[in-house]
């Protein structure tokens, strides 16, 4: 039987608000986060990634307070990031209520990524990778800065820290609906053990259905839901009646 396929939410808060743009810029206004992500959880989100775009742009504290109001609110497991540098907020995110952070700035703090690891457990932490295209080749892209450095070696390094799963990110697909690169990620799989959640690009069902035969399981999804006529139901349906593993209810 092949994995439970995970559709997984990605919202982004800014000022209190969920807001989606493309490429990583252009944010509009998409509603009030505590009301969408009850909505959501209603349509049986396998689970849900928040990052506070202000900590994750100003390397400031995250907004703890509308956290902890979201996890009164649903039982999904929340996933949060956003500016993660240091070990105290890593420790008041988890205190807040989230099952797991996403680091991604900060992802080459072999230290942090320890201590976090020894203290809440591998599985708590996602690192994140952004990934974008420089004269056709992949490249890593850290804030809005390029590396010129080999991606599959680095996501290689990075899936030898004590981290629970690695979330991959094509920033110049980014709330385009483009449709996702594949043949690359079946490049990706093959280099790493930790399980991939993957974003950026998936514009309708039959692309998350490609990259499903492609061997892939878990996705995250922010465009579909907010610019297009899906739900998670529709999303999760169509998926099960390809053949794929989808939880239901």
């Amino acid at each position: 039987m092949s994995k439970m396929t995970r559709i997984i939410p990605s919202i982004l808060l800014l000022k209190e608000r969920v807001v989606k743009g493309k490429k990583f810029k252009n944010h509009i206004d998409c509603g009030d986060p505590v009301t969408t992500l009850i909505t959501l959880e209603s349509q049986m989100s396998d689970e849900v990634i928040i990052i506070d775009l202000n900590a994750s742009r100003n390397q400031v504290d995250p907004d703890l307070n509308l956290l902890k109001k979201i996890c009164n609110k649903i039982m999904t497991p929340i996933c949060f990031g956003g500016g993660i540098n240091n070990y105290e907020k890593a420790k008041n995110i988890i205190r807040c209520g989230a099952d797991k952070i996403l680091i991604n700035q900060n992802l080459d703090d072999v230290e942090l990524i320890k201590k976090i690891s020894e203290s809440f457990g591998s599985q708590s932490i996602v690192g994140g990778i952004d990934l974008n295209v420089q004269n056709g080749n992949y490249r890593i892209q850290k804030k809005d800065k390029i590396l010129n450095i080999n991606p599959i070696k680095y996501i290689e390094k990075i899936n030898n820290l004590p981290i629970g799963e690695i979330k991959i990110t094509f920033v110049n697909s980014e709330g385009c609906g483009t449709g996702m690169d594949t043949e690359y990620l079946k490049i990706i799989s093959k280099s790493v053990s930790k399980p991939l959640i993957v974003e950026g690009g998936l514009g309708n069902l039959e692309h998350i259905s490609k990259c499903c035969e492609a061997g892939l399981d878990s996705f995250g999804i922010g465009a579909m839901i907010f610019f297009a006529d899906n739900n998670l139901f529709k999303i999760k349906n169509y998926l099960a009646n390809q053949g794929f593993a989808a939880r239901l209810r």
